[in-house]
């Protein structure tokens, strides 16, 4: 079973500089006792080798004895092995097994804990949002403060049904966030609990879900994007085309069924701009004021005309949708 645990990183990656530096020092420190201690071994190890008395070396023996006895070729090869049992025992092999020894190791299942409040200080939570200049990610609270996560970075949020994420993560960040965010709100309640709230701070709230049972939804044309002059009118609609119909599936799929489907969209945007007003002329007297036009309530094509109408001063206000000068503009080709 010990085999199967992964060594982790070493602790001192969460050390202050201050306890780094002082850390270096020992280990330097360390590191010249265990040279002067590896020069006394390697003169009591030559010492032994020509059964001499030991007691006899002393910590720059080895010096002396190498200016003596290197040109003798048997005592030169005894030199060289008592130096290199010496410094292969006191500063590769004792380093490396103390490292080994204090090194922490990942458990089995995991030894996964709060962090402390100086690993809280250290990863910058709490003072961070204040810190910073560009908004931070609201992640939790500790001891009655927020812990904000500045800077470009990504959150994973997991955890089981109904355990808190919504309420916990999503709505106070959608409460706090004051830049743009685009939700995927499945239910609604994202849109329900701070659209009002973003609203009154200046934001332009917008739910787009299309396929709502009672019609509550904002909407949106993609034709607005294409430009007015025939010479980049179609170059726009096949581009609007390539992003509603991205090829998927085997290369003989791609060429029957998605290429198919983009000229077929293609020559019908085509077709319509062509035989009505432009594309983003006549989106923009829709689409121009969401508020006006868009809103969550149902609100059709002719009361939309009728109100840009209403704007150019040509229709009266209670005037009915069909009564002169009041209808749908028509325009030939």
């Amino acid at each position: 079973m010990g085999g199967m645990n992964t060594v982790a990183s070493s602790p001192m990656s969460s050390w202050p500089m201050p306890r780094k530096a002082v850390a270096g020092v020992f280990a330097a420190l360390c590191l010249i006792a265990l040279a002067g201690a590896a020069l006394y071994v390697s003169a009591v190890l030559f010492l032994l080798l020509n059964k001499a008395n030991p007691c006899q070396a002393h910590l720059a023996s080895i010096i002396l004895y190498w200016d003596l006895y290197a040109d003798d070729p048997l005592l030169k090869k005894r030199l060289i092995g008592s130096i290199t049992a010496s410094v292969a025992s006191l500063l590769v092999a004792l380093p490396l097994g103390l490292y080994t020894a204090v090194r922490r190791r990942r458990s089995l299942h995991g030894d996964a804990r709060f962090a402390n409040p100086m690993e809280v200080r250290q990863a910058g939570l709490l003072d961070g949002h204040a810190r910073s200049r560009t908004p931070s990610i609201l992640i939790g609270r500790y001891h009655g403060r927020f812990l904000a996560l500045p800077g470009q970075l990504s959150v994973m949020l997991s955890a089981p049904t109904r355990s808190g994420k919504g309420a916990g993560i999503v709505v106070p960040n959608l409460l706090n966030w004051p830049d743009s965010v685009v939700v995927l709100d499945i239910k609604g309640e994202n849109y329900g609990v701070t659209a009002g709230f973003r609203a009154l701070h200046g934001q332009a709230v917008y739910a787009f879900s299309p396929f709502d049972e009672d019609a509550r939804s904002h909407r949106w044309n993609p034709l607005t994007a294409v430009r007015t002059s025939e010479l980049h009118r179609v170059g726009d609609l096949l581009a609007v085309a390539h992003v509603f119909f991205a090829a998927e599936g085997t290369p003989r799929a791609r060429r029957r069924f998605s290429t198919t489907r983009r000229e077929t969209f293609s020559l019908a945007s085509v077709f319509i701009c062509s035989k009505r007003p432009s594309c983003s002329e006549r989106s923009a007297k829709c689409s121009g004021s969401p508020r006006e036009w868009a809103g969550p309530s149902r609100i059709t094509s002719r009361q939309c005309w009728r109100n840009a109408r209403r704007k150019a001063g040509t229709c009266p206000t209670n005037a009915p949708m069909r009564s002169s000068g009041c209808s749908r503009p028509r325009t030939t080709p």
